[in-house]
C-alpha cells in the first residue's frame, strides 16, 4: 500500500512539472471557429491615432476566438465631402447586401453615428448600435433615445486641462488654440470660447488652420510667446485642402513652438504634447466594449443607458516638463507619468517576479523530493516488518468518506445561504414558496410575503464605499434575525433586498402591527466604526392566495407594492392591491404614448391669470401643459411629468414649454402696454443640465421676446439637490434680467435661509396653506403661519403670491394680510391661448368683480 501512494506522488510531481513547463513556456492558441460579426464603422482611417486605442480597448472585453470584426473607414477627417459620404454608402450597401446581418454594429466618433442615425432603418433596422467617441452630449442624448442605441459618450475635460495649465504657466497671461475646419475641431473650438468665461484674467485666442496654409499656420504659431499657454485642438487640414497626419502635424507644430502645449486627449504625450486632463480612447473602447460582449452574450441593449460619466486622467511628459522647468509638485494627485526615469527591477518587474517565483518553486521541489526520498526509504524499510494494508485501506475510506460529507455541507451553504449575511437566499426562498403554496390541508393556508427594500442604500455604497456598504448590511441581517415576529423566515435576494415570510397572523390589523414593528427596528442609527449611518426601509406585502398563487407572482406583486410604500414618501409599508398593478398599467400606457406626443402636436399650453390684489390689474400668466392623447384623452400633468422624467424625456418638454411661453410672451405684450409677466415652471432634472443656461440665452434670442418680462418657477426640493451649483445658476439666470420665484413654499423644507440666501424675487405660496386661512378652527396657526410667510418674505424685499385663491374671503385675508399677487379658480381657471385676449377684454370691464371666467 505504501509503495502505491509512493507512485501516486511521483505521477503527480510529473504532472506538475509538465504543466509549469506548457504555462511558461508554449505560446501556442487553438483557434476556434469564429460564431459572431461585428461591423464597426470609423469616422477616419486606419492611421488616425485614436482608431488603434479604440478598437483595441473594444477587443480587450470580448473572446477573440469567438468574435469577428469587420472594420470600414469613412476617412471623412481627409475628405469630408457628399462624394466620399456618397462613396461610402453605396460601398457599405453593396457589402452588406451580399453577406450575413451583422449581430451588432459599432461606430466611432461623430461622422459615424450621424451615418449610422441617417441609414439605421435602411442599413441596420433592428441591430443594435453602439457608439463612441461622441462628444457633442445632445447627440449622444438623442441617438440614445432609440431603443437599440447606446454608447459612451466622450466628455472634454477643457476647464480642466485648462485650469491645471494655468497652475503650471504662472506667468502666463493668454491662451492660444490650435484649431482647423473640421467638425471635432467646430465643437471643441465652441466649448473652449464656452470656458472662457471661468478663466477672465486671460486673453483667449485662436490659431485656425481652415483659415491659412500650413505654412502660414507655422508661421503664427512661431509668434507664440513662451510664457503662453498653447491648447491644441485639431491641425489636420489647411484651407487649400492639403492634409498631414497628426504625427507629421505636431512634429512641425513642436519645432515652431516655444510654449508648452496641451491636449485634450491621450495620443501626442510624450511626442511633444506636455500633458493635460485627457480623454483615454482604450478606456472608452473598454466601456463600449463591455456593453458589446453583454449584448452578445443575449443581454438586451435596452438595459444599457448612455455612459455619461467622466472617466479622463491627468497624463504629463516628464520630459516635457523637467524642459519647461515645471514642478511635478504642481501635479494633481493620482497623476500618470511617462518618460519616468525607472528602475531596472520597476522595468522589468513581470518578468523578475516569474523568474524568482520559478526559483521559488523549483526550490521547494527539489526541498520536497529529497524529503520524498527520504520517505520513500524509511517507508521500504518498514514494509519488511509490518503488513498493515487492511487498516490503512479502512482509515483512508474512513477519510474519504468525511471529506465527501464535509464538501456536500459546503456546497449546500453556497447553494442555500447568502455568502455576506448568511440569511438563507433566494433558491432557499423559491423551495419554501413552493412547499407553502403546494400544502393540501382542509382549508386554503393564509400566509404574507413581505418585500423589504433600504431606502437610499445606494448612497450609503457610492459615499463610503462597498465595505461599509457589506457591514451595513449586515448589520441589518443582525437585527432581522433577532426580531420576533412568530412563525417567520428571512431571505436576502441581493443588494439591498430582503424577503420575510409570515406564516401566523391572525388579521389586517396584526399584519399592519408586525410590518410596523420591521420598518421600527430597522429605523434608527447603525454604528460602523464610530459613524452613523440613518437607515429605513420602505416595506411592500403580498397575501397568499389572494394577490398571487406560486412565487413569480408573490414576489411580483410584493415588489410592486415595496414600489408604491416608495411612491408613499418610503420609510413605510404598503399591502397589494389590484390598484397598484392598475398604476403600473396605467404608466406603461403613458409611457408608450409619450413617445410620439411631440410627433403629433398633442401638447400645448393654458394660461392662468396672476391678479395684482391692491391695484386689481392683471400681472401676467402662468404658463401650465396640456396633454390630450386620441388613445388615453386627457392626460393630467401629475401623471405624465414623472413617466417624462424616468423616460429622460422631460428636457425636451421643458424646454419646449419654455420656447412657447416665451413666444406667447412677446405676442401678448405686443398687444398690451401692462407689460404682462409670464410664469414658467422648471423641473429639477432640467436645472441640473449642463447646457442648462445656454438654453435660456438660445430661447430668448430666438423669440426676442423681452427677458424682464420672463419668470421661471422652481420649487425648493429642486433647489436643493446641489444648492450651491444651483443657487450660481439662478444668480446667472437673474444677471439675464428673468425673474425668478421660489414655487410651492410650505410643501418642502421652507427654511428662513434660503429665503435669505437664493437669488429670488417672488414667493409663491402652496394651496394648502390658502386653504386653511378661512377655516373656523379655534386653532389660528395655519392662518398666523401665513400671515408669517408674508411678512417675512416682505422683510427681506420678496414680492408673494397666492395661488389657488377660490373664495372672496380667502382674497379679503389675503388682502388683510398685503398679500401681493394671487392666482386661481376664484379668478379664473387655467385658459387656452385663443382666450387670453378675450379674458383681459372682460377683466377690464368688469374690474371689482373677480370671478369671471369659471
Amino acid at each position: 500500500m505504501i509503495k502505491n501512494k509512493i507512485k501516486i506522488i511521483n505521477y503527480f510531481i510529473v504532472l506538475i512539472i509538465v504543466i509549469m513547463i506548457i504555462s511558461i513556456f508554449s505560446g501556442l492558441k487553438v483557434k476556434a471557429i469564429h460564431t459572431k460579426r461585428i461591423l464597426l464603422i470609423s469616422s477616419y482611417n486606419y492611421s488616425f491615432p485614436t482608431f488603434q486605442n479604440q478598437i483595441e480597448g473594444v477587443k480587450s472585453q470580448l473572446n477573440s476566438s469567438e468574435v469577428l470584426i469587420d472594420v470600414e473607414f469613412m476617412d471623412f477627417k481627409r475628405f469630408e465631402t457628399e462624394t466620399n459620404l456618397s462613396n461610402f454608402y453605396n460601398s457599405l450597401k453593396y457589402k452588406l447586401e451580399q453577406l450575413e446581418k451583422y449581430e451588432l454594429v459599432i461606430v466611432t466618433d461623430d461622422n459615424a453615428l450621424d451615418f449610422a442615425m441617417e441609414y439605421n432603418e435602411e442599413l441596420f433596422k433592428d441591430t443594435p448600435i453602439v457608439f463612441l467617441g461622441i462628444n457633442n452630449h445632445q447627440k449622444a442624448v438623442n441617438a440614445s433615445i432609440n431603443p437599440n442605441i447606446t454608447g459612451v459618450e466622450e466628455c472634454i475635460s477643457m476647464f480642466d486641462t485648462i485650469d491645471i495649465a494655468t497652475k503650471l504657466n504662472k506667468g502666463a497671461k493668454k491662451i492660444i488654440a490650435l484649431s482647423d475646419g473640421t467638425e471635432t475641431s467646430r465643437s471643441d473650438l465652441e466649448l473652449y470660447y464656452t470656458t472662457k468665461k471661468e478663466f477672465q484674467t486671460y486673453e483667449f485666442t485662436d490659431i485656425n488652420l481652415s483659415e491659412m496654409t500650413f505654412e502660414e499656420f507655422y508661421g503664427e504659431i512661431e509668434q507664440i510667446n513662451k510664457d503662453d499657454i498653447v491648447l491644441l485642438l485639431s491641425a489636420y487640414t489647411d484651407k487649400l485642402g492639403n492634409d498631414k497626419s497628426f504625427n507629421e502635424s505636431l512634429e512641425l507644430i513642436n519645432e515652431s513652438c516655444q510654449a508648452p502645449i496641451y491636449h485634450l486627449w491621450e495620443h501626442g504625450i510624450g511626442e511633444g504634447v506636455l500633458g493635460g486632463k485627457v480623454i483615454s480612447h482604450y478606456e472608452q473602447g473598454k466601456r463600449a466594449g463591455k456593453i458589446v460582449n453583454s449584448v452578445l452574450n443575449g443581454e438586451s441593449i435596452k438595459n444599457y443607458p448612455l455612459i455619461t460619466e467622466e472617466n479622463n486622467k491627468y497624463i504629463f511628459d516628464v520630459k516635457k516638463l523637467e524642459e519647461n522647468n515645471i514642478s511635478m509638485n504642481l501635479l494633481p494627485k493620482n497623476t500618470i507619468l511617462i518618460n519616468e526615469k525607472i528602475s531596472f527591477y520597476e522595468n522589468n518587474k513581470k518578468i523578475v517576479n516569474r523568474i524568482i517565483a520559478l526559483f521559488i518553486f523549483l526550490s521547494l521541489l527539489i526541498i520536497y523530493l529529497m524529503t520524498n526520498i527520504h520517505i520513500r526509504k524509511k517507508h521500504e524499510k518498514e514494509l519488511l516488518n509490518k503488513n498493515e494494508e487492511l487498516n490503512d485501506t479502512f482509515q483512508e475510506l474512513a477519510i474519504s468518506q468525511n471529506e465527501l460529507k464535509r464538501q456536500y455541507s459546503k456546497i449546500h451553504k453556497y447553494a442555500y445561504y447568502d455568502n455576506l449575511t448568511g440569511l438563507t437566499n433566494r433558491t432557499s426562498l423559491k423551495i419554501k414558496l413552493r412547499n407553502l403554496t403546494q400544502i393540501k390541508t382542509d382549508y386554503l393556508k393564509q400566509f404574507a410575503v413581505i418585500f423589504l427594500d433600504l431606502d437610499n442604500f445606494k448612497f450609503v455604497n457610492d459615499s463610503y464605499g462597498h465595505s461599509i456598504g457589506d457591514k451595513v448590511l449586515k448589520e441589518i441581517a443582525k437585527e432581522l434575525i433577532k426580531l420576533d415576529l412568530g412563525n417567520s423566515s428571512i431571505y436576502r435576494l441581493g443588494g439591498d433586498e430582503f424577503v420575510l415570510i409570515l406564516e401566523d397572523y391572525q388579521d389586517t390589523f396584526d399584519l399592519n402591527y408586525k410590518t410596523d414593528k420591521l420598518r421600527k427596528t430597522l429605523d434608527r442609527a447603525i454604528d460602523i466604526e464610530g459613524n452613523k449611518y440613518f437607515i429605513t426601509a420602505s416595506i411592500g406585502v403580498a397575501i397568499y392566495p389572494q394577490n398571487g398563487k406560486n412565487y413569480s407572482e408573490l414576489l411580483k406583486n410584493a415588489d410592486a407594492a415595496m414600489y408604491k410604500a416608495k411612491e408613499n414618501g418610503k420609510n413605510c409599508s404598503a399591502i397589494y392591491d389590484e390598484s397598484i398593478n392598475a398604476k403600473l398599467n396605467r404608466n406603461m400606457e403613458i409611457r408608450s404614448e409619450l413617445v410620439n406626443a411631440f410627433t403629433y402636436k398633442e401638447f400645448f399650453l393654458n394660461f392662468q391669470p396672476q391678479i395684482d390684489i391692491e391695484s386689481g390689474r392683471v400681472y401676467g400668466f402662468e404658463a401650465l401643459i396640456r396633454w390630450i392623447n386620441p388613445k388615453l384623452g386627457f392626460v393630467s400633468p401629475g401623471e405624465f411629468i414623472e413617466v417624462a422624467e424616468e423616460m429622460g424625456r422631460i428636457v425636451q418638454i421643458g424646454n419646449w414649454v419654455l420656447k412657447e411661453s416665451c413666444i406667447f410672451c412677446k405676442k401678448i405684450n405686443e398687444k398690451y402696454e401692462n407689460k404682462l409677466i409670464i410664469s414658467v415652471n422648471v423641473s429639477a432634472v432640467q436645472l441640473m443640465q449642463k447646457d442648462f443656461l445656454e438654453n435660456i440665452k438660445n430661447i430668448l434670442e430666438k423669440t426676442e421676446v423681452d427677458p424682464k418680462l420672463v419668470a421661471i418657477e422652481i420649487t425648493e426640493t429642486a433647489v436643493l439637490k446641489n444648492f450651491d451649483l444651483n443657487r450660481a445658476k439662478l444668480e446667472q439666470i437673474k444677471s439675464m434680467g428673468i425673474k425668478v420665484s421660489l414655487d410651492d413654499f410650505g410643501k418642502g423644507y421652507s427654511s428662513l435661509y434660503y429665503l435669505r440666501n437664493l437669488p429670488i424675487d417672488t414667493l409663491k405660496i402652496d394651496k394648502s396653506f390658502i386653504d386653511d386661512i378661512i377655516t373656523n378652527d379655534n386653532e389660528s396657526t395655519i392662518k398666523d403661519l401665513t400671515e408669517s410667510i408674508i411678512l417675512i418674505a416682505h422683510k427681506v424685499g420678496l414680492k408673494v403670491i397666492a395661488e389657488g385663491v377660490e373664495m372672496p374671503m380667502q382674497l379679503m385675508k389675503l388682502k388683510e394680510y398685503k398679500c401681493d399677487f394671487m392666482q386661481g379658480y376664484y379668478v379664473s381657471k387655467p385658459i387656452e391661448e385663443k382666450l387670453v385676449c378675450e379674458f383681459l377684454k372682460k377683466f377690464e370691464e368688469n374690474k371689482g368683480e373677480y370671478k369671471i371666467w369659471n
